[in-house]
């Protein structure tokens, strides 16, 4: 088995089956979809990536409405978190693909403050979005055809952006601040 192959079926036995019960929804209300269930489309591949969405979803509308959406696409996401060396936060790996689902990784970069890791997070939920509307997109050739087409490139190699990216991000920060800061208002 090649060195890649084998590095993909490892991921997707991860992705697959690390147990993960559910994210509270906003307002106490009870999810619609358990959405980190083992038949989740969204899956956390560590604790610490399980807290961050728990948070996430939490506090941030737009990340629970990610999630949410994702549940009704072709993708399986798996989130992990790790302390990569690179410079960049986080990124949205397409993994492969089999005739009816495709993996998309999700990595974020820890250590870091909450705020900023749920904005990170929200910033790459909105690519995996755009995987999914995307169906042509299958491997890492059509990955990078797709972002050159509806983003442009970063200065680092190989990772490709989109305005609707990172205005997500930006919101997501808001959204986190505006709850951190109702959550001490309410506390006094």
């Amino acid at each position: 088995m090649r060195a890649h192959t084998f590095v993909l079926h490892a991921v997707a036995v991860a992705m697959f089956a690390w147990p993960v019960d559910r994210v509270a929804a906003q307002d106490g209300a009870e999810p619609a979809v358990h959405v980190l269930s083992p038949q989740s489309r969204v899956r956390c591949l560590d604790p610490e990536a399980r807290h961050l969405v728990e948070a996430a979803v939490a506090a941030s509308p737009t990340v629970a409405r990610q999630v949410a959406d994702l549940q009704r696409t072709d993708l399986i996401v798996g989130i992990e978190t790790e302390p990569f060396q690179r410079k960049t936060k986080g990124d949205a790996r397409i993994l492969g693909a089999t005739a009816s689902t495709r993996l998309v990784r999700i990595r974020i970069r820890i250590p870091g403050a909450q705020t900023d890791l749920m904005a990170v997070l929200g910033h790459e939920l909105q690519h995996a979005l755009e995987l999914a509307a995307a169906p042509e997109v299958r491997d890492e050739a059509t990955l990078r055809a797709f972002y050159l087409r509806i983003g442009f490139a970063r200065m680092l190699g190989g990772y490709y952006e989109t305005e609707a990216a990172l205005e997500t991000g930006r919101r997501v920060a808001a959204e986190v601040g505006a709850s951190r800061a109702a959550s001490l208002f309410a506390s006094r």
